[in-house]
């Protein structure tokens, strides 16, 4: 029996499957996988692993499960920012396992998860903020809540509507010490 290192404690075995801590993973792609030319691209051993053969570029993270970064060439892949999942291969940019509709560059950041390319609003780079009115657009209480933002009509939850939420008088009420503080 042949075992192969990969490093953090991944080895490529008889070059038919892979174990990482003496456990096989990511059987349902072994088809696929050139195993002779396998290699960690970078990984932090425990919640973030990216891997490239001759054939395809592969992450595993605490984002997602085990994926082909679609359209990804192993040839000229490269991560941007490893601890956010950026990474880029030819004209395409990722986040962990997600194809970015845009480029990095393209984004302009409104918070850490709402982004605005021309007239259109994205959280987390894919999921669009359908309808969005970009020039009232605002991310409420960006430093601390993040995802929750409100334009002049709809107050959203991420990418969703929130139905119940009147945008006009929305707001927060300020908290002090746990309790609410008078007038709020």
């Amino acid at each position: 029996m042949s075992r192969r290192a990969l490093g953090h404690h991944f080895f490529v075995v008889d070059n038919t499957f892979i174990l990482h801590f003496d456990r096989k993973v990511y059987q349902k792609f072994y088809a696929d996988m050139d195993f002779e030319s396998l290699e960690i691209v970078q990984s932090n051993g425990s919640t973030c692993h990216y891997f490239r053969d001759k054939q395809a570029v592969y992450v595993e993270s605490y984002m997602n499960r085990f994926a082909v970064l679609p359209d990804a060439d192993p040839a000229d892949f490269h991560l941007l920012d490893f601890e956010n999942g950026w990474s880029r291969s030819g004209v395409n940019d990722y986040v962990f396992d997600e194809k970015l509709p845009h480029r990095f560059d393209a984004y302009q950041a409104l918070s850490p998860y709402y982004q605005r390319v021309d007239q259109t609003i994205y959280f987390g780079f894919t999921r669009e903020v359908i309808n969005a009115d970009v020039a009232s657009f605002e991310v409420l209480y960006g430093n601390r809540v993040k995802n929750v933002a409100k334009d002049k009509y709809h107050v959203y939850f991420r990418e969703q509507v929130v139905e119940e939420a009147d945008a006009a008088t929305f707001h927060f009420l300020e908290l002090f010490h746990g309790r609410l503080l008078p007038g709020a």
